[in-house]
Order: structure tokens, then sequence, then C-alpha cells
């Protein structure tokens, strides 16, 4: 198995489980999902691939790759944003754990971006980008 498919396969499963823990039920974690989310599937997420590619400041030799995943938090009701700062705290505590874990990890960086925080909206979205420098 390639480093890119054994740290994909590890990050889904770290995502996931930390979802899961964090109140977010398995049948509302979703991957590369086009389709609107509707009400009865909050909260959720989805775990999508932004990028996969070589870094543009390595050279032609070098095996570094950037492997960049956007994980998209929806929520609702009142709970919405402590069920979302959780999830987004397990999350972020999951994947910096991988550089740890896996030997071909190179690097981790973490970036939250909250689309929707608003008060007066029965809904919230967060979207916690992922960037993870690796050896292929």
């Amino acid at each position: 198995m390639s480093n890119r498919s054994a740290l994909l396969i590890a990050l889904a499963g770290a995502v996931k489980a930390a979802a899961t823990a964090a109140g977010i039920p398995a049948g509302n974690q979703f991957e590369n999902r086009t389709a609107d989310i509707g009400s009865s599937q909050l909260p959720a997420l989805n775990i999508r691939r932004r990028s996969d590619g070589g870094l543009s400041e390595a050279t032609s030799a070098s095996r570094t790759r950037r492997l960049e995943l956007a994980i998209d938090l929806y929520g609702n009701g009142d709970s919405r944003f402590d069920v979302l700062d959780a999830v987004e705290g397990a999350i972020t505590t999951a994947v910096l754990a991988l550089k740890e874990n896996l030997y071909y990890v190179v690097s981790v960086e973490v970036a939250t971006d909250w689309d929707l925080e608003d008060l007066a909206i029965a809904y919230a979205a967060a979207r916690i980008v992922v960037s993870i420098d690796y050896i292929a």
C-alpha cells in the first residue's frame, strides 16, 4: 500500500472516530458528498479532498507531496456551537497526532474557518482545512 493510500485511510479513520466521540453519528459522516445535507442529517460532516500534488517549492526529484482536505461541519439547534466546537477540537487533536504516529508525515497544518456563526440562524457551518506534507 502506498503512503498516500495509508495516509488517507488513517486520516479518514481518525476524523470519523473523533467526530463520533464528539457527537456526530456515523450515518451523518460523508466523504466527497456534493448533494445538500438536509436538516434531518444534522449534525454532520463531509470530508473532501481539495488537492494532492507535489510541493511548489520542492525540486522535481523530491518525493514530498502535499495532501489538502476540507472537513465541513454542520450543526443546528440550540447546542449547535457546543457540538461543532467539540467536534473541531477532537478532529484537530486527532489530525495533529498523525504526525507522531506515521513516519512518512513531514508536517501537518490545521486551520478553521467559520462560514456561518450567527445566533439568529438555526444552523452553523465550519470548515477545517488540513494540509499534510508527506513522503510519497
